[in-house]
């Protein structure tokens, strides 16, 4: 992969002001005098691209713009000054163990060729940085402290001396510990335990007593209305009338009972004396037929006045004047007296057979003979006195019987002119033989009111709700007193526990806000915030610590694995092509490179030089020879930029040609070169290999 910058745009960067595009090719040179803005320009590249900006000292900039570089991704990348990421953060993955100052690999200012500020630009330290991990561990191992190697592990116990990192982990452990018990208190008393469990039942104890409060206000003003609507029943009948209506039915009852008794009594008697009247006209006539039927001496008196009329024919024969005119007399006398007793005698057959009529019709009334006046007037003396009997109850019955209407009138008047006041339903009219049932039937009704009505008035009383507090609308709860009891009983006792618990809560709040710092007087939200943060801290710093510790310890032992073997891991990397290639093609003569007791020597095929005892020219070619072994050993096959500032103006002449043919020959092999320069002589060579390159070589003059 190659990366490389595809342009530079920038404005207000010191001299450059208005807007400047540079797209860029595979080798670059930028020439312009001094003051035309290069060095800013370099400086700006170095913001925009790289993360660690320490070692530049760079001067404070004003300008704006942006870096393009592609190959890093499938899109070109843009950076400025202010980006986030930077050119390490996409190689950081790619790359491990990169340097931090990987800008010193890549970017030459002036002529600082050198890698850092030790003698001679260069050290084993800077060495290892790019050539093995070496460095790296050295800079790590540094910072383990003593006490760290000091330590040891048994199971998941650290064991060490009781200093430093080791006491504070073993303080943060207690700190936690402890923090741990007051979070499961936390746990228990306030927020998911006991207290949490408590305010749930109480929640629920209340909506219940608030349900079954709605419902007893409610009920209350049901009963109430309820109450009222038997009391109006109530009202709308007159119990005096009612009353008065039960005893004239009482009344009427008995009299009607006597009536039908007197009537009972009056039809006996009747019966009993039903042939007084004919009796009493058949005496009279018993005694005159008795007087008429007597047998008078008519044959006598006829025998007398036939001889009687012979006498006076006698007489008369005999001349006998005075007897013949007796017995003419005496036979006129005679015959009168039969005449009359011929007449009484043809009279008393009618009477004796009226008298057998009589005495017949006697015997069918009365079953028995009829023997004499005197047994008719035995039978009419029993007869008068049921007779008069019958005549006095029939009397008495006519009286009374009137009372009774009036009385039945009256009664009847009471029901029809009732309307419902008394009798309060559909049939308004009773039949005498229903009366008592119904003023029975409407007194029973008047008690079930009057019952039903201080039912209601007992169940109201001990509901105990003010008029005022009445609810029309119910819910779909039914009152019941002693769930109600039983709630309002719960509820105390939950409520009870949560004062008790709230103690608790309040020497736990006291506990929690030593820790914190916090005051009581804060609410528990912001309390426990800081709590958890405090917690949360410790936590973390404990396992940081902890992790501190154990990494420490690791790496130090691993450090120590590796110690031996990086000094010949070292000797490897110089001997390899990525180093002794670029040297050799770069100064002509030096072959090789390597490190005695801390010491940088240079080679070439018959002495080994000091390296700090090289000329500055030769010295400057050597630390750009390692500056491109370095990124490629980094970067394997992957090639990037080189950012020169100058960088061969203190070679002597006869090195320059050879400086700027190696950076031909790296841009051969994919690298981008970008070179600023005022030097004239440097512009030259660098057009004169940038020929070979056609139009991947760009050249920009600042003015």
């Amino acid at each position: 992969m190659s990366v490389r910058i595809k342009e530079i745009l920038v404005k207000n960067l010191g001299p450059i002001v208005k807007p400047v595009s540079f797209k860029l090719g595979l080798i670059n040179l930028l020439y312009g005098r001094n003051e035309t803005g290069k060095t800013l320009l370099v400086e700006f590249l170095i913001r925009s691209l790289f993360r660690n900006k320490k070692p530049w000292m760079l001067r404070p900039i004003k300008g704006s713009g942006k870096v393009v570089v592609e190959g890093i991704t499938d899109k070109p990348v843009e950076f400025n000054p202010a980006s986030k990421y930077k050119l390490e953060d996409h190689f950081d993955n790619k790359i491990p163990g990169l340097p931090p100052d990987f800008s010193k690999l890549l970017v030459v200012k002036g002529a600082e060729l050198e890698f850092g500020s030790v003698e001679g630009g260069i050290d084993q330290q800077i060495i290892k940085q790019y050539l093995s991990s070496k460095g790296v561990f050295e800079k790590i191992e540094k910072n383990i402290p003593a006490i760290i190697k000091k330590t040891r592990f048994e199971g998941r116990e650290i064991l060490g001396p009781n200093q430093g990192d080791i006491k504070i982990r073993s303080e943060l452990g207690s700190k936690i510990e402890h923090l741990n018990e007051l979070v499961n208190r936390i746990n228990e008393e306030y927020s998911g335990g006991y207290r949490t469990e408590l305010e749930k039942r109480r929640v629920e104890l209340q909506t219940q007593k608030d349900d079954l409060t709605a419902a007893k206000q409610h009920l209350a003003f049901r009963l109430s209305k309820e109450i009222e609507e038997l009391k109006m029943h109530l009202n709308r009948i007159d119990i005096t009338a009612l009353s008065e209506a039960g005893n004239n039915i009482l009344s009427f009852e008995t009299k009607l009972k006597d009536l039908v008794n007197k009537k009972e009594d009056q039809k006996n008697a009747r019966l009993k004396s039903i042939h007084y009247h004919w009796l009493k006209i058949a005496k009279n006539n018993y005694e005159k037929l008795t007087r008429k039927a007597v047998r008078a001496p008519i044959t006598f008196l006829l025998i007398l006045t036939f001889l009687s009329i012979i006498a006076s024919i006698v007489s008369m024969m005999f001349k006998l004047n005075t007897v013949s005119i007796i017995a003419v007399f005496l036979t006129l006398i005679l015959f009168a007296v039969y005449s009359i007793f011929k007449i009484r005698t043809t009279a008393g057959s009618h009477a004796r057979l009226e008298k057998e009529s009589l005495e017949k019709e006697f015997k069918n009334r009365f079953n028995r003979d009829l023997e004499s006046s005197t047994q008719i007037e035995e039978i009419l003396l029993h007869l008068d006195e049921q007779h008069k009997k019958s005549e006095f109850l029939k009397e008495q019955i006519e009286k009374e019987g009137s009372a009774l209407e009036e009385l039945n009138i009256k009664i009847s008047n009471f029901f029809k002119e009732s309307d419902g006041k008394v009798i309060d339903h559909d049939n308004r009219q009773a039949v005498p033989g229903k009366w008592m049932e119904k003023i029975a039937s409407e007194k029973t009704r008047i008690k079930k009111l009057t019952d039903l009505s201080k039912e209601k008035e007992i169940e109201l009383a001990p509901l105990d709700v003010d008029k005022t507090d009445y609810k029309e609308e119910g819910n779909d709860k039914a009152y019941s007193k002693e769930k109600f009891k039983d709630v309002k009983l719960k509820l105390q006792e939950i409520e009870n526990s949560l004062t008790d618990h709230d103690n608790k809560l309040e020497s736990l709040k006291q506990s929690i806000c030593h820790i914190t710092s916090s005051e009581t007087f804060e609410n528990w939200e912001d309390i426990l915030t800081a709590f958890y943060k405090e917690r949360d801290e410790t936590i973390s710093g404990y396992k940081k610590i902890t992790a501190g510790i154990i990494g420490q310890f690791i790496v130090h032992e691993v450090l120590e694995e590796l110690r031996s073997e990086e000094d010949i891991k070292i000797i490897d990397s110089f001997k390899s092509k990525t180093i002794q290639g670029p040297l050799f093609a770069l100064t002509g003569r030096y072959k090789e490179i390597t490190f005695e007791d801390e010491r940088l020597i240079v080679k070439d095929d018959y002495n080994d030089f000091l390296f700090k005892d090289l000329s500055t020219g030769a010295a400057e070619q050597i630390l750009l020879a390692l500056r491109i072994g370095f990124s490629s050993r980094l970067l394997a096959k992957d090639r990037l930029f080189l950012i020169l500032d100058d960088s061969f103006q203190y070679s002597d002449w006869k090195r320059r040609p050879l400086s700027v043919e190696m950076m031909g020959e790296l841009a051969k092999n994919g690298w981008q070169i970008i070179c600023f320069t005022m030097d004239d002589h440097i512009k030259d060579l660098f057009k004169k290999t940038g020929k070979q390159f056609g139009n991947e070589f760009k050249f920009f003059e600042l003015e």
